[in-house]
């Protein structure tokens, strides 16, 4: 299950903030463990 996830750095195509934690590729738009960063 790990290639399910992607441990990264990214910015939210919906909110567009920077996220940073487990984004389940699975679920598009889900971010588990993560912590919305400002900007």
């Amino acid at each position: 299950m790990r290639e399910a996830y992607s441990f990264v750095s990214f910015v939210c195509p919906r909110c567009g903030h920077a996220l940073e934690g487990a984004y389940d590729i699975r679920r598009p738009g889900r971010v588990d463990s993560a912590r919305a960063m400002p900007g």
